[in-house]
Order: C-alpha cells, then structure tokens, then sequence
C-alpha cells in the first residue's frame, strides 16, 4: 500500500461515498474504487459496504482498520510541519488532550505568542500517560488535563512516583456531555437524559479523549449501568479530531465529552454536529494545568501569567 491509497481510503471513509471523495481528490470515481478494491485485496479485509449512487458505510473492521491510516497521514503532515519550523528557537512544550471539544488551549496559546515571541510554544497532543512520561525525562515543560472530582477515576496521576512534586492549577469546572450530529432528533430536545442515548453507539477516540484514560472507562459503563442500559462502545485508534467530527456529523456515533458546566459551550466548533449537556450531572470533573515544581522556569512562569490574564478577562 501507498500513501496515495491510504489518501483515497481516508477520503472515501470521511465522505461516505466514492463520487465526493473523487471530487475532492481529483480523480474519477472509477480511479477511487479500483484503488479501494487494490487495497482491500492487498489487505485482506473488505473496508467498505456498497450501497446504491456510491454511497459507502465502514464495515466494523474498516472503522478500526481506516483509524490507524488516519494516524499515519496525521503524523506525516506534523512531520512535515515540524521540518518547516525546525529553526533554532527556544521552545515552551505544552501537552494536552485532544478531544473533539476545545479545552480553550488555543486562547492560551496565541496569548502567549502576542505577549512572548522570544517563545515559541510547541503544542503536543498527549493523554496523561503519555505526558506524564514525557514529562518525566523534562521534554514537557507544562500540561494540561481533566481531572474527575472522583479521586478512583484519576489513578494515572495519583500513582505517578512524582507526583508530589507536581503542582495542579484548576481552570474550569466540567462535566460529561456529548457530541451529536445537528440531524438527530435528540440534539434539538430540550432536556437531555443519558437514558435517551441507551441504544447509540459511543465512540471513544483513544489517545485522544479527555475522558479514556485510567479507570474513567469503567466509570463511564457504571453512570450507563445506573441509568439501565449497557453501553454499546466503539474504541477508535486515534483519529484526527476533524475525522471523528464528521463522522458524529454523519451519525455513525455519539461521543462522550467534558463540557464545562455553566454558560455558552465555546472552543472548537464543526458542521453538522453540536456538543449538548445532560440534565443531571454525571463525571465532574475540571480542566487543569500541571507541571514539576521543580521545573517552574520563566518559560512556565510566562506561561502561567498569561493563564492568569485570561482567567481576570473573563
């Protein structure tokens, strides 16, 4: 297999249909379902349903199959980015989760840049285990996280062997929520249950969601079992946020996210699909910045100041 074939079956599985991805790609629908055809044979494994006018539907091997190539042409174009910008800077590198809904890093991060550009900050998407090792060998000068109220749902910091040389500095209250598509019924409704969602698929974006680390998993099952249902979970292998967006837009799946408790839902927002809150409060939990004690430089001082500033503009 080729990248050119891991383009077309990425496009193909975002669009849903042979005709579009050719359109977006330039190539002719019959070019696009040759390619198919040619990886799935080289594969093994069939990725997609046919359906009537070009139409397509992932087959349950296709959608974790279709995640791992969307990770490779993800980490081919930071590579690319990162080759770009490989010029002798002084670096501030700041890890977060990336879940489909925005923890408000980005407000951070450009009032860093406007107030410091002798900084350039390098932001890198990492679950808390991931950032905790970096953190570990001093290649993460500061993270952010969410953390449950519940102190049973937060086991990868609490057994860190460093973390009593961590300090933690809360930003805002959370709690579970979910993204939907705009064309369900549901995410007009008025009040929303997690008794509603008993016969949809969540899916759970793994290295990527706020709320997949540690045991939260589990506690996730044990809010569905209380609620009567037993959850149907799909467990992506860390796709692109754009990609997952798309396909709640397309109503494949919902997906569990953090959501701060009060106010408007702002941070990132996608085309055909909104993040709605449940009625009663399940998971809460709040966003947090965290770093070693011992490494607090006037890089993070830097950083932590302008955290400060927003958080007195608000």
């Amino acid at each position: 297999m080729d990248f050119k074939q891991l383009s077309i079956a990425a496009a193909v599985a975002r669009y849903l249909s042979f005709s579009e991805a050719a359109e977006r790609l330039c190539y002719s629908t019959s070019v696009i379902s040759k390619q198919i055809l040619s990886l799935e044979k080289e594969i093994g494994v069939r990725l997609f349903n046919r359906n009537a006018r070009s139409r397509v539907s992932l087959t349950l091997e296709g959608t974790e199959i279709i995640s791992y190539f969307y990770r490779i042409l993800d980490d081919y174009d930071h590579l690319l980015d990162y080759l770009k910008t490989a010029i002798n800077h002084e670096y501030l590198n700041f890890s977060c989760p990336s879940p489909i809904r925005s923890l408000n890093e980005e407000s951070l991060v450009v009032q860093f840049f406007h107030k410091f550009p002798e900084f350039v900050v390098r932001q890198i998407a990492a679950d808390d285990a991931q950032a905790l090792k970096l953190m570990e060998k001093d290649e993460i000068d500061i993270g952010m996280s969410v953390l449950l109220d519940d102190p049973t749902g937060n086991p990868i910091f609490s057994r860190c062997p460093y973390y009593d040389a961590m300090e933690f500095i809360p930003i805002e209250k959370l709690s579970l929520g979910v993204g939907i598509s705009e064309k369900d019924p549901l995410s007009c409704k008025s009040e929303l249950f997690f008794s509603d969602f008993k016969d949809y698929i969540f899916a759970f974006n793994q290295g990527s969601s706020e709320i997949f680390g540690g045991n939260r998993l589990d506690i996730f099952r044990q809010i569905c079992r209380r609620e009567g249902f037993e959850p149907n979970i799909v467990l992506l292998g860390g796709l692109p946020n754009k990609a997952v967006c798309e396909m709640i837009a397309s109503g494949q799946f919902v997906s569990p996210v953090m959501l701060k408790v009060e106010g408007a839902i702002t941070g990132v927002n996608y085309v055909g699909m909104r993040f709605r809150r449940f009625q009663r409060i399940h998971m809460p939990a709040k966003s947090v910045l965290f770093y070693k004690k011992m490494l607090k430089t006037e890089k993070v001082e830097n950083f932590l100041s302008c955290f400060e500033e927003l958080n007195r503009d608000k």
